[in-house]
């Protein structure tokens, strides 16, 4: 079986994550055994059609801001309309903020988080490969991300979410009193079947797949095995047909 094609994508204009370096040394680490090769960069002139054109999936990494021109994201739409795959960790979903279909394709965008802590993060679906090693209560130092809507609203199928009580809740909070991430368990990672940045009917072949996982934020982090194989089990995931 030949490997998958993915970008890594960790352009930032706004904040930077000290853990980008980390995050990268890991994914290299994990290629041979998932069969992937990774490209590394912060080039936004990569994206275009032809540009894209070798990849099966870009995962969007710790970004922040307008990280794309608007040819860029025309590219990147494109891409999606032709059946690639659309991979957010952590801060890959706290960029593009006026760019809808991008909203819908990762599912959500960030909105605030408050006071780094401990959290203890809940199973919600053990079917999907990223959750199989995951923990029944999986405790460690981490950002809550809150988000600007629901990803059940575009399809998402949530995976995990993070105990009420577990985590600090000062510091940072919402601008918006509107933003609402819905009734249900509180979001941290989901998927979508089908990418919801491509509308079913103009999506020829099928759109990709979509996968997100809110956690991340430590240099620490990067080293822990589960997570790791949540992460990887996601991207290898995504890049499947289905």
């Amino acid at each position: 079986m030949s490997a998958s094609s993915v970008l890594v994508y960790t352009r930032t204009e706004d904040f930077r994550h000290e853990s980008i370096p980390n995050a990268i040394s890991a994914l290299k680490g994990q290629s041979q055994q998932y069969q992937i090769d990774f490209t590394f960069s912060e080039d936004r002139e990569l994206f275009t059609i032809e540009g894209l054109a070798c990849f099966d999936a870009i995962l969007f990494l710790h970004n922040s801001g307008e990280v794309l021109t608007e040819s860029g994201k025309a590219a990147l739409l494109s891409f999606l309309e032709k059946g690639g795959a659309l991979v957010g960790v952590h801060a890959g979903c706290a960029c593009l903020f006026g760019t809808d279909f991008f909203r819908r394709g990762m599912g959500a965008l960030f909105d605030f988080h408050p006071k780094i802590s401990t959290p203890t993060f809940i199973p919600l679906n053990r079917s999907h490969p990223s959750m199989k090693s995951v923990p029944d209560r999986w405790t460690f130092e981490e950002e809550v991300y809150h988000f600007r809507s629901d990803p059940r609203a575009v399809g998402g199928e949530v995976l995990l979410t993070v105990d009420p009580d577990s985590f600090d809740k000062s510091g940072n909070t919402s601008s918006d009193p509107s933003f609402s991430m819905g009734p249900g368990p509180h979001p941290i990672a989901w998927f979508q079947t089908h990418n919801a940045a491509v509308s079913p009917s103009s999506s020829s072949p099928p759109a990709g797949r979509s996968f997100f996982t809110a956690l991340g934020h430590t240099k620490e982090i990067w080293e822990d095995p589960i997570f790791l194989e949540h992460v990887m089990e996601g991207i290898k995931w995504a890049v499947e047909k289905g």
